[in-house]
């Protein structure tokens, strides 16, 4: 079965507030850096064996919404392993647990 890269970036939802990318961005407009905002996300790169391109990242969107973002707090979208978006941005939330 061929091996595909799938990478799931979990960002916390615009409404809440980013301790860690208030720090950096404090630390940036200090450095003289023109930057107005920071937030900062998670990137887990997957290799997952599927059949084919549509397979992985139905895999790669089930493990981001049922095991990697949590819901309350954060989205996540898929990316290629060339760094493309390989699928919509997802807000989380769907049946954790369940088999797939």
């Amino acid at each position: 079965m061929p091996h595909f890269k799938r990478v799931v970036a979990v960002d916390l939802k615009p409404a809440l507030l980013d301790p860690e990318g208030e720090a950096i961005l404090g630390v940036l407009q200090h450095l003289g850096y023109p930057v107005q905002d920071v937030r900062v996300g998670r990137r887990i790169e997957l290799t997952v064996s599927a059949d084919g391109p549509a397979e992985a990242d139905a895999v790669a969107a089930a493990v981001g919404d049922r095991v990697l973002a949590n819901p309350v707090m954060e989205t996540f979208r898929l990316e290629g392993a060339d760094g493309t978006g390989a699928g919509a941005e997802r807000p989380g939330g769907g049946p954790r647990g369940s088999a797939q």
